[in-house]
């Protein structure tokens, strides 16, 4: 048993297995959940080389180990929907949630759900992770995005209101204030959009000691919206929150 811990301390993932199988023979009970969580790292390990397919036979085979590893289902889940399966990402996020709720695997249900353009079930997943952790800004944000963005749910007043609590959250996040501006701009109130865009390019670092801008004009403030969107596109294509089990 010991020396099965000290391989999975050194990533040696396999010959874990092999010692962990062999402790529970000898009578050891907790070595099979030990050894779920030994796949479960060997998976997440692979994932984050983009071995997805390899990543979830090691998931599976954690399951097998303990039905009860929660992290497993939600990193199963993770990887299936990084090969775009979306409906069977969200089957592993719910088997996730019901073991153990976790606001990963809540958020990212939602994500699944946004990518596979159900903004219906989206948006009760995104309320559902908020009303578990009031704290998750990216759940307000990405309820922010589909009330600004996607005609049938259009709600400028609703959408504010969510930027403005991932704002309230997460104070840097220049994205929120640049959707702001967006929406206001798309409303008329050239003063508030004003207000949100000093806010946000004040978060790109372009102003001198004194807080003035550094170079004001009109090719200056294109290539801030062009590199403000650039990095909203970035967010949009990174935008999971990572199930990780820390052992």
């Amino acid at each position: 048993y010991k020396l099965a811990v000290i391989l999975h301390n050194q990533n040696e993932y396999s010959q874990a297995i092999q010692n962990f199988n062999k402790a529970y023979k000898y009578g050891l009970e907790n070595a099979t959940s030990l050894a779920a969580i030994t796949y479960n790292n060997w998976g997440t390990y692979l994932a984050d080389q983009s071995k997805y397919e390899d990543a979830i036979t090691m998931f599976e085979l954690a399951v097998i180990h303990d039905q009860k590893c929660s992290m497993a289902y939600a990193n199963w889940g993770e990887a299936l929907y990084r090969l775009a399966r979306y409906d069977d990402a969200i089957v592993m996020y719910q088997k996730s949630i019901d073991l153990n709720p976790r606001t990963a695997a809540y958020y990212n249900m939602g994500i699944a759900y946004q990518d596979k353009q159900d903004y219906k079930n989206a948006i009760n997943i995104y309320k559902k992770t908020i009303n578990f952790d009031p704290d998750c800004y990216l759940a307000y944000y990405y309820l922010g995005s589909i009330y600004s963005t996607i005609k049938k749910y259009k709600d400028y007043n609703k959408a504010i209101r969510m930027f403005e609590k991932t704002i309230k959250l997460r104070p840097k996040m220049v994205e929120a204030y640049f959707n702001l501006c967006n929406i206001f701009k798309e409303q008329g109130k050239l003063v508030r959009e004003k207000k949100m865009f000093l806010k946000a390019i004040r978060l790109c670092d372009i102003f001198d000691n004194q807080g003035k801008l550094v170079r004001e004009n009109k090719r200056l403030i294109k290539d801030i919206r062009f590199a403000l969107q650039l990095k909203i596109k970035r967010i949009q294509q990174n935008k999971h929150l990572l199930n990780r089990q820390s052992q």
